[in-house]
């Protein structure tokens, strides 16, 4: 007897003769596959499956005092191939999920005993066989025995089943790039065997209200912030020096500089420190007058002041004598940090030193290549400057894509800003669901903002404004939750996107540590559902990216699909997207 059963459908298999009176103990070997078992009294086998299990022989044994006997049972689990949690093309399908189909179809249903030519050893039926079968004489070719009216029923079924396979392949015309890349992509960094059990991550995202109330207040700034002043060029430069301010990092500064033997640093270090607490507490308080704000803002300058008397080094002093840091303070696994930083500054990446260098470069050095982890550095820009030279700022400003949607040289710095190695320092305070705080860097947060959006309306007239385009992410041993399949999420920090689905994929293998990996497919239809094309811009343009603003909503669209290879799942997950 040889049967197949659905993952996740209720299953009773009784024996045909069974004597209750003999007091039987029955047992069954191999195991059933999870979700299925045995009633060692009555010999019947059932449950719900939970797993695909494939073609197995069970043997059954009846057991008393008498002796024992002993019979076979073969059964498969397979998927549904019309209901599968996943869709996968047909020519992946296996010999069960094969069978299924032939026996399930409403334009075939066909029977057991119609099923044993495909069940024979040397032609068993899978899925590159089964779409192969869309004319008769394929049919006939590759199962001679089967009455004339089945062939022809096979044929004119495989014939649909393939041509609805095209629309329901949700990776489309990139199926084979992302299949090449997923083989590509396991072969250069494999996963070590017996070392992919780990749990995957869910799809960390925000709710809805977080996109619809906008901006502005998920980034926890004051009512009374100035906008204005605070997201000009000036108050971006505020805005990184006051990264300074942070009285846990004065204290670690003071305890380190004690222990280097500068004594008159460290004693000025540790009031420094206090003084510094109370200026973020006069910040933060939203009833602090003008008053006493520049009081304690005064106090932390001559405090400062005096450490740049004795020729000091205070956090922010740019012309200080370096301090030789001890290099386990100072480390972390891209580099080194300017000096060491508290475990808060470390966590959202603030190091002054490094992200005050990106700014100065994009503000008022002319572009110049340096060879990177990530790639090269404004590559292929040394001569492009209106002198001859690297780009500055200005020669930026005169593109075309500047122009034409009046992109202002704030917004211009700030997607430049993040596209280099500081926009670490952007995200992990939007994604830190526990901040109280004003992010760090809200202005040019703010200005990364409102560049893509006015980037959105380049060549606005032409064609590809309103055209379909397709954009790809992904995410390294991640899976979605059932609530973001239901509901859908918000990014909270600026997204990276792709249109090479090769790159994407890449993202989503490399340095995996588990059998699963998430590819989401961004399904756009004009420039006001996707974000901004930076290449033009980015310090590195071999990145070709199209960034989202943060918040940005995602909808699952209800269509998926899986792609297996080596043991590991690539789940390819359909969205489209509002932009807030």
């Amino acid at each position: 007897m040889y049967k197949i059963i659905l993952v996740g459908g209720q299953e009773t298999i009784r024996p045909t003769q069974f004597e209750i009176h003999n007091h039987f103990i029955v047992t069954v070997f191999p195991p059933l596959p999870a979700g299925l078992t045995l009633d060692s009294t009555m010999g019947v086998i059932e449950g719900t499956p939970a797993t695909v299990n494939s073609r197995t022989e069970f043997t059954i044994t009846a057991r008393n005092a008498r002796g024992q006997q002993s019979a076979t049972i073969e059964f498969a689990v397979a998927e549904d191939w019309q209901s599968s949690r996943f869709y996968i093309r047909p020519e992946l399908w296996k010999f069960d999920m094969c069978l299924m189909w032939l026996m399930a179809d409403d334009g075939i249903q066909l029977s057991q005993d119609d099923l044993v030519p495909f069940m024979t050893v040397g032609v068993e039926i899978d899925g590159k066989k089964l779409i192969s079968l869309d004319t008769v004489e394929k049919v006939t070719k590759q199962y001679p025995t089967l009455t004339k009216p089945v062939k022809t029923l096979i044929a004119r079924t495989v014939k649909d089943l393939n041509q609805n396979a095209e629309t329901e392949n949700i990776a489309g015309r990139d199926y084979d790039t992302i299949f090449d890349a997923f083989k590509e992509a396991l072969s250069a960094a494999p996963r070590e065997s017996g070392k992919m059990g780990g749990k995957l991550n869910d799809l960390q995202s925000g709710e809805f209200e977080d996109s619809a109330l906008g901006l502005r207040p998920f980034l926890k700034v004051r009512d009374d912030w100035d906008e204005t002043n605070a997201c000009s060029v000036n108050g971006m430069m505020e805005e990184v020096h006051r990264l300074t301010d942070c009285p846990e990092c004065a204290q670690l500064h003071a305890q380190i500089l004690k222990d280097l033997k500068r004594k008159n640093e460290a004693e000025i270090t540790v009031r420094l420190a206090a003084s510094l607490a109370k200026l973020l507490q006069a910040r933060q308080n939203p009833n602090v007058t003008v008053g006493h704000l520049s009081f304690c803002a005064d106090d932390v300058q001559k405090i400062r002041d005096e450490i740049d008397v004795i020729d000091g080094w205070f956090y922010g002093r740019n012309n200080a004598k370096p301090v030789a840091w001890p290099s386990d303070s100072v480390k972390h696994p891209w580099g080194v940090y300017g000096q060491p930083l508290c475990d808060d500054c470390k966590t959202n990446f603030l190091d002054h030193t490094t992200i005050y260098e990106d700014l100065c470069y994009i503000l008022f050095e002319a572009s110049s290549e340096k060879k990177c982890f990530n790639g090269v550095r404004d590559k292929d820009r040394n001569k492009l400057g209106a002198d001859g030279g690297g780009m500055r700022l200005d020669d930026f400003m005169k593109l075309k894509e500047a122009i034409e949607t009046n992109l202002s040289p704030a917004h211009l710095v700030a997607l430049r800003f993040y596209t280099s190695h500081s926009f670490r320092a952007i995200n992990q305070p939007l994604r830190d669901r526990k901040r109280t705080r004003q992010h760090p860097l809200a202005a040019i947060t703010m200005n990364v903002q409102g560049g893509i959006k006015k980037l959105r309306g380049l060549d606005a007239k032409g064609e590809s404004a309103v055209s379909e385009i397709t954009l790809w992410r992904g995410f390294t041993d991640t899976q979605i939750s059932l609530d973001f399949k239901n509901k859908g999420g918000s990014e909270f920090a600026p997204m990276s996107t792709t249109q090479d689905p090769h790159v994407a994929v890449g993202y989503a293998v490399r340095g995996g540590k588990t059998d699963g990996s998430l590819l989401m497919k961004l399904k756009t239809f004009n420039n006001l559902q996707r974000g901004a094309e930076l290449t033009w811009l980015s310090v590195f343009p071999g990145e070709a990216e199209t960034l989202y603003p943060p918040l940005t909503f995602m909808q699952p669209t209800k269509k998926e699909q899986t792609i297996e290879h080596g043991g590991v799942t690539l789940t390819i997950v359909e969205v489209t997207t509002t932009v807030p």
